[in-house]
């Protein structure tokens, strides 16, 4: 494999490393999905397949998510595939409105039946995040490359010779990306909005993919729909997927996936589609949601009044923001067991809010709902329901 991709793949997932690194808070959960169906392999073949693919997920802080996989398919024409992955999803707030966010990703994947033929991908995604209320903005690029080799045995070599040929390629592309997403949500159900457009040149030739994406959820179901299109001087395709996700127990739910996509230019397999069903166990992460911290000491807040609290003892300083206050940080108090809170009257509603805490980071309170906007951040979410106090 050229050294470009090697040093590319491992310069993402060390990054994520380095970047978690220490951080004893790391909240990870993990999963195992086992599935059947039809699928299209790398070199276009369509048959019946099975995969199983274990995955984990860490909250290394509430500014860096890491995640790792794995799968395994075996198709019914006798073919395997085997691969990996790995990603992260890093965010600094600038200023009130405004945050840095970097995305990153490797995979690879070897196909084996009658060629055997291996891939590799890594791309970088940094970009700048405006975000107002439930509405998020974004724009900045993205940089990939890909590596793709195919080994051939020559006819009438014995069974087990190495093979001859080999055929293999690299290919780069960079080029802009922006978007928007709107998201609602509340402690049971949630909504959210996308729209965006990629446009890279991959091997001389001007690429531009756009993307439409709803996901929703309430109560055990879920739901996701994706349509997107592609415009280049040599293709001119529509793609999309759909799936629905029903919890069976808090740690199995049933999966129905089906889709069609294009060709991967940066590795050069054809596109193809897929319609699977199957099961998905969850391990850790997966309990009983803690509750919010009780700061102590102070009297309970008044009739109308909201106490949103924050673990940190060893902070010097804490403010909260959020939409009831325009992201303005407001101060708050330290309780003798190490808990920051803040009193506020919030009129009824539903709000996004996080804790800066010595002024640079922003915290999530453990036990909060959290809110992913879909590009690296997070936030806490508060349902106001009347004019009685919440904390």
């Amino acid at each position: 494999m050229p050294n470009l991709t090697t040093t590319t793949s491992v310069a993402v997932l060390a990054c994520a490393l380095m970047l978690g690194a220490g951080r004893a808070n790391a909240q990870p959960s993990s999963q195992i999905a086992l599935t059947g169906g039809v699928a299209t392999d790398q070199r276009g073949v369509r048959s019946n397949a099975v995969t199983l693919a274990p995955s984990m997920s860490v909250d290394l802080n509430h500014r860096l998510s890491f995640q790792l996989g794995g799968s395994a398919t075996r198709f019914a024409t006798e073919a395997w595939s085997l691969g990996a992955a790995g990603s992260f999803g890093a965010r600094e707030t600038l200023a009130r409105f405004f945050a840095l966010t970097l995305n990153g990703s490797a995979n690879a994947s070897r196909l084996q039946g009658g060629t055997v033929a291996s891939f590799a991908q890594a791309e970088v995604v940094p970009a700048m995040e405006l975000r107002v209320g439930p509405m998020t903005l974004f724009g900045g690029a993205r940089a990939a490359h890909g590596y793709a080799a195919e080994q051939s045995a020559q006819s009438g070599l014995p069974i087990g010779s190495t093979p001859r040929s080999v055929v293999s390629a690299t290919r780069g592309g960079a080029g802009p990306l922006f978007g928007a997403l709107l998201m609602f949500a509340d402690e049971s159900r949630s909504l959210q909005l996308g729209a965006r457009e990629d446009r890279m040149r991959v091997s001389d030739v001007a690429i531009a993919d756009r993307a439409l994406s709803l996901s929703a959820s309430q109560g055990i179901v879920a739901v996701s729909l994706n349509a997107g299109s592609r415009q280049a001087s040599d293709e001119n395709v529509t793609f999309g997927s759909g799936g629905i996700s029903v919890a069976l127990s808090p740690a199995v739910s049933l999966d129905i996936a089906a889709g069609r996509f294009p060709r991967n230019r940066l590795l050069g397999t054809p596109g193809g589609d897929f319609m699977s069903a199957g099961l998905s166990f969850r391990f850790g992460g997966g309990g009983r949601e803690p509750s919010l911290p009780e700061a102590r000491g102070p009297r309970p807040p008044e009739r109308g009044i909201t106490r949103l609290t924050l673990h940190a003892p060893d902070a010097r300083r804490v403010e909260v923001a959020g939409d009831f206050n325009d992201w303005m940080p407001t101060a708050a108090s330290r309780a003798a067991n190490g808990v920051w809170y803040a009193d506020l009257k919030i009129p009824p509603g539903q709000y996004r809010y996080a804790f800066r805490v010595n002024g640079i980071e922003w915290r999530v309170p453990h036990g909060a709902t959290a809110v992913d906007d879909g590009f690296g951040g997070k936030s806490a979410w508060l349902t106001v329901r009347d004019a009685k106090s919440r904390s």
